[in-house]
């Protein structure tokens, strides 16, 4: 089975729930990061923060580079609910798996719906994990 990892808040390999779950199966697993138009303004993220998650992603691609992930991690700038519909159907996956952890902002809920309606449209094996609570707060 063919899986899109879609990294968010988890970027980090030995703890990560969504990581395990795209594996489990998986003949290929692509792990893909979209740098969206919210967490890219400087009014919701501040350069210290962005900084420390560009720094997480480069040390996560080299781990996964060395684990024998060969493409890395695909880097996208866009909306996720734009971008990651196109990639799912040029890398022909069948499953996408996530960590819901963002659940609790409101532009990461509609992200999340889209996301997943658009998935269920497709077909495509969803598998959700949640990492940052010991529950979901909803």
């Amino acid at each position: 089975m063919r899986t899109l990892m879609w990294l968010r808040k988890g970027l980090r390999m030995h703890d990560q729930p969504a990581l395990l779950a795209a594996c489990d199966g998986a003949s290929t697993v692509f792990p893909v990061f979209v740098l969206d138009r919210w967490h890219s303004n400087p009014e919701n993220i501040g350069d210290t923060r962005f900084e420390f998650i560009m720094e997480s992603l480069r040390d996560m691609d080299k781990r996964l580079r060395d684990k024998g992930v060969e493409q890395g991690i695909i880097f996208l700038r866009g909306e996720p609910e734009k971008l990651l519909p196109k990639v799912w159907k040029a890398l022909e996956v069948e499953a996408i798996a996530f960590d819901d952890s963002e659940e609790n902002e409101v532009h990461s809920r509609k992200t999340d719906e889209q996301v997943c309606k658009l998935a269920k449209e497709h077909k495509l094996d969803l598998r959700i994990k949640h990492s940052h609570m010991l529950h979901s707060p909803d």
